[in-house]
């Protein structure tokens, strides 16, 4: 079977939980299709400096990164302008939230004003249509996987034939709509403008759409019908597990060792996260409300990610007691993220406000670290059998660090749970077989037609 995906994320790179699920789901599709490297290609429509070389080592499959023009506009009826991409114009730019202040960027001061929310217009980038044509014609695939909604727009491209004989499924990610008035209640920016009624018939133009979560899929099935919806989730990469990175230092925890400080075993809780609104906002308070109270207990912990900018800027300000930031190391961005497991007991993830799966939860399960997580975040994750504990004050947050410090046994059992779990439901051909056998029955019934 022969895949193409179209994409402007380098997922590669792995830079964050969304770029590991593209790379996860890529793999498993290929694998279990099957559809080897030499039947797969990748449209990457995204930063020229971060396509990989011609003879990329990954077994992704061909790369086609058409060049980018010198001048060029992000809407079709723009003219001559010379408007940046959209991937150009979001990534220098990080939102202020009312905790924290975002590290500033070159050229990027306290009053300078976040660029207005992108479109599905701005993706419609005329200069892309020919090279997309030509890989449809040179590639000539039986299954087209677009990520996100904004890619949408390609199906257009394609001929009648095309259209018919081969199967255009777009992996959502979130509800993006949904997410969007989230942020706006907050007067928060987001990333992409768009309404309920622009995200259904954007999904709803495709033969088959990605919910990455039961809850989505339930909301998006009313909307985009006929359009089917199939669940696909996140099988976590564990080829790192046994990686070693000789410039992290195991710190002593219940799991290894003594607390440094007191000489008596410390839980160590940790949280691998990004730098965005809703993790700084979440994990901020968390600290304020939650952390500041342990300082006198065994307890210590580590972030890693690039949440640790903002984590440090609010050190530097002075957010935080002297005793609890005695207790914080930043490892900030990381290699391979089996390193940053290795160095904890437990793994919070206090996040309100997103949509879409919260891959650092699901992460969490298949290292075996048991997870303590708001409602929100915790999502579709079952509690009893999986190792997750739901918080939802701060007050339950204490609880269930107090009782996991106080009982090693405890700890023990509720990382088996989350073990077993992995095992059980977080492998490549338990997440995606749905999707899989979705991808067998309707690319049958649509080239038999």
């Amino acid at each position: 079977m022969r895949l193409l995906m179209a994409t402007d994320q380098p997922f590669w790179h792995a830079r964050g939980g969304a770029h590991q699920r593209i790379r996860s789901l890529w793999a498993a599709l290929q694998r279990q299709l099957p559809a080897p490297p030499a039947d797969s290609a990748i449209f990457y429509l995204g930063d020229p400096s971060d396509a990989p070389p011609p003879h990329h080592p990954d077994p992704l499959g061909r790369i086609i990164a058409p060049p980018h023009p010198t001048r060029r506009s992000t809407r079709s009826d723009a003219g001559s302008t010379t408007s940046p991409p959209a991937w150009r114009r979001w990534l220098p730019w990080l939102p202020k939230s009312p905790l924290t202040r975002a590290i500033e960027p070159a050229g990027i001061t306290a009053d300078t004003a976040a660029p207005p929310g992108l479109t599905l217009a701005d993706y419609r980038w005329p200069w892309v249509a020919s090279h997309f044509r030509q890989a449809l014609r040179d590639h000539r695939p039986d299954v087209v996987l677009l990520e996100y909604v904004t890619m949408t727009y390609l199906i257009g491209m394609a001929t009648p034939h095309q259209r018919q004989q081969t199967l255009w499924v777009v992996d959502s990610h979130d509800c993006l709509s949904q997410r969007r008035e989230q942020f706006a209640a907050l007067d928060q920016p987001h990333w992409l403008q768009i309404s309920e009624a622009e995200e259904a018939h954007a999904l709803g133009s495709t033969d088959l759409v990605i919910a990455i979560q039961d809850a989505e899929a339930r909301w998006f099935a009313p909307r985009i019908a006929p359009t089917p919806v199939v669940v696909a989730g996140h099988a976590p990469d564990m080829t790192d597990l046994d990686a070693s990175d000789p410039e992290v230092t195991e710190p002593p925890s219940l799991r290894a060792g003594t607390d440094a400080a007191r000489g008596t075993p410390a839980l160590v809780v940790g949280c691998l996260a990004s730098d965005n609104f809703p993790n700084r906002h979440a994990v901020c308070s968390w600290l304020t409300q939650v952390a500041e109270s342990l300082v006198e207990g065994p307890v210590r912990f580590c972030f890693a990610g690039t949440l640790c900018h903002a984590l440090q800027t609010e050190i530097d300000r002075g957010l935080w007691s002297e005793p609890l930031v005695s207790r914080i190391r930043c490892l900030g961005p990381i290699t391979h993220i089996a390193e940053f497991y290795r160095q904890v007991d437990v793994v919070i993830n206090p996040v309100q406000i997103g949509t879409g799966l919260k891959i650092k939860s699901v992460e969490a399960l298949a290292h075996g670290r048991p997870l303590l997580a708001s409602p929100h975040s915790a999502g579709d994750l079952p509690t009893k059998d999986a190792g997750v504990v739901i918080c939802d004050a701060p007050a339950d947050w204490r609880l269930a660090i107090e009782s996991l410090v106080q009982s090693p046994g405890a700890l023990a059992a509720a990382s088996e749970k989350a073990r077993n779990y992995s095992q059980q439901q977080l492998a490549p051909s338990t997440v995606y077989r749905e999707l899989v056998d979705q991808i067998h029955a309707r690319l049958a019934a649509k080239q038999s037609s």
